[in-house]
């Protein structure tokens, strides 16, 4: 199973300290040079990245489809539209994205996503989890991810939280 993906999903759980859950579910998982990038940047806003920078389960790629990247680029940030554009290149399964733009772009293209509250649902499912509102509290608390309240009761009540 390919998946690829954005920033701020994986931000959010290398910030609660909890990366490693996406380990557990996928094994494996591809970003993009620039996704690398922004979580690199944390550090300077206090959050400690040590779990990504040794995890040799997430593998970098760059994007070669410069085209559709540049295409892309002009809706979406540099890291959604490199994320987007790695996703298709690989024929990933999944592109794990968050950002409502992104999301409706990758629709469009036909391609699988899945946001942060589906990973945590899925995560549930597969016993990896077994609170889907515990991890999601210290989301919303914790880090600067939002989700709106219509979107917190569906994944709590798909979770039967």
């Amino acid at each position: 199973m390919i998946i690829v993906s954005d920033t701020s999903s994986l931000s959010a759980l290398l910030r609660i300290g909890q990366l490693d859950l996406l380990k557990a579910l996928f094994f494996t998982i591809v970003i993009p040079e620039k996704v690398a990038d922004e979580l690199r940047q944390l550090p300077a806003f206090g959050v400690y990245i040590s779990s990504f920078e040794m995890a040799d389960w997430i593998s970098i790629k760059q994007p070669t489809d410069l085209a559709l990247l540049e295409k892309l680029s002009l809706n979406l940030d540099e890291g959604e539209a490199q994320a987007i554009t790695l996703a298709i290149e690989l024929s990933a399964d999944w592109l794990i994205i968050d950002e409502l733009k992104g999301r409706q772009t990758a629709s469009m293209l036909s391609i699988n996503i899945m946001g942060l509250g589906g990973v945590l649902l899925l995560a549930k499912r597969e016993g990896v989890l077994s609170s889907v509102k515990n991890i999601l509290d210290q989301i919303l608390t914790q880090t600067s991810f939002r989700m709106s309240a219509a979107l917190i009761d569906k994944i709590l009540l798909a979770a039967d939280e």
